[in-house]
């Protein structure tokens, strides 16, 4: 799978959202100053009928999110590749941001879902 242009995911791993306080994050560092206009990310199971998802961009804070919403959207999750429009926000070029991933209400053990991301980039490739 083409990851960028010089690098290429060399294995993926999933994570679970069961619960209403629970969150997940992917830190990464802005290369241009860019707007954001949509965020992307796939999501391998939904199960149950759990409640909707907001997805936000945050700032960094020692290494976490820093837990305030720079542009944020709430979705009911669908399974497969989601693309979700955002409300425009300028990245600055250097700056370590957090794309957050967490319940609104209606997760438990029952009504969860699943989230596929990278865990291994290998640079170099095709």
């Amino acid at each position: 799978m083409l990851w960028g242009t010089k690098n290429f995911v060399s294995r993926f791993t999933t994570v679970t959202l069961n619960g209403n306080t629970q969150k997940v994050a992917m830190r990464f560092t802005a290369t241009v100053n860019d707007s954001v206009t949509f965020v992307y990310f796939v999501i391998s199971a939904v199960n149950g009928s759990p409640g909707n998802i907001k997805v936000s961009i945050q700032e960094n804070s020692n290494g976490v999110p820093s837990g305030t919403d720079l542009t944020s959207v709430t979705v009911a999750p669908s399974a497969g590749y989601n693309s979700y429009d955002i409300t425009n926000y300028k990245f600055t070029s250097g700056q370590c941001y957090h794309i957050v991933i967490q319940p609104v209400s209606g997760f438990d053990g029952s009504n969860y879902i699943t989230i596929l991301y990278a865990d291994g980039i290998t640079t170099g490739g095709v």
